[in-house]
């Protein structure tokens, strides 16, 4: 049962617009902020909320990674051309993921130790700022491209 809800296309969409909402929330909220505060001395909160964003690009990296084992659970090592195919591209997506969170930790704790061995700048901050909304830029990428293909996926599992 559970294995048939992992492998559905609408739970698989639904998990991935969430996904999308989340990082959407935090990539304009970096933007908006970028745009306007060019003048203030410190980064509030958008920085601490990129350790959630990391956490959510490793968590569904994880995830979309092990969809093949979901399926071979469900299918019985008799996995369907389609399903197979789906698996294979959420596998390579989901690594990308994982990496992707991996580098945004590396960089947070660089820009960590640097604002700990310099003067803490407001330059060093909106670099950070700017990285991360370029890494969390990769990720939305990734998001979709993955939304699209279980959408096309499901198009052409009702078609069948």
């Amino acid at each position: 049962m559970i294995y048939s809800l992992i492998i559905s296309p609408r739970f698989l969409q639904v998990s991935c617009g969430l996904a999308t909402i989340a990082t959407l929330g935090l990539f304009f909220a970096q933007l908006q902020f970028l745009a306007e505060n060019h003048h203030m001395e410190f980064v509030p909160g958008e920085i601490g909320l990129e350790e959630k964003i990391t956490i959510l690009a490793a968590a569904y990296g994880f995830f979309l990674e092990h969809l093949g084992w979901a399926a071979k659970r469900l299918y019985d090592d008799v996995i369907p051309d389609a399903v197979q195919d789906l698996c294979a591209m959420a596998e390579r997506l989901g690594i990308w993921m994982i990496l992707i969170a991996v580098t945004m930790e590396v960089v947070d704790l660089a820009f960590l130790s640097l604002n700990h061995w310099f003067d803490v700048s407001p330059e060093l901050k909106y670099a950070e700022v700017c990285v991360m909304f370029a890494m969390n830029g990769v990720f939305l990428s990734f998001l979709v491209r993955f939304f699209v293909n279980v959408s096309r996926y499901a198009a052409g599992r009702s078609a069948a």
